[in-house]
């Protein structure tokens, strides 16, 4: 928008997508998720305001991931919390991008 473009159309993103048979369910800072959903990956940003023991207790994913948009103190934190219950974690601020395969 800066250079005097303009948008053809804008689109909601979306908390819940398909990829590559991955379910994967993003969190952002509303914090707010589907009860009853089960992704493979959970994809944090914009540092959620969520109990995560609890957010892996229901849904249990196979792995985590923290974009940097997130606090660094709420990426230790999680960071720390999926040790504690044996879930990979990855936070992009530390390990570059995370690769589907």
């Amino acid at each position: 928008m800066g250079n005097f473009s303009q948008l053809k159309a804008k689109k909601e993103l979306r908390n819940l997508l398909f990829f590559d048979g991955n379910k994967i369910l993003i969190l952002d800072s509303l914090g707010i998720y589907p009860k009853d959903i089960h992704p493979d990956i959970l994809i944090l940003t914009q540092s959620p305001k969520t109990n995560l023991s609890r957010l892996l207790e229901r849904t249990k994913p196979k792995i985590v991931v923290a974009d940097a948009s997130n606090y660094r103190s709420y990426i230790n934190l999680w960071k720390a919390t999926c040790l504690k219950e044996k879930i990979p974690f990855h936070a992009t601020v530390e390990k570059g991008f995370y690769r589907l395969e």
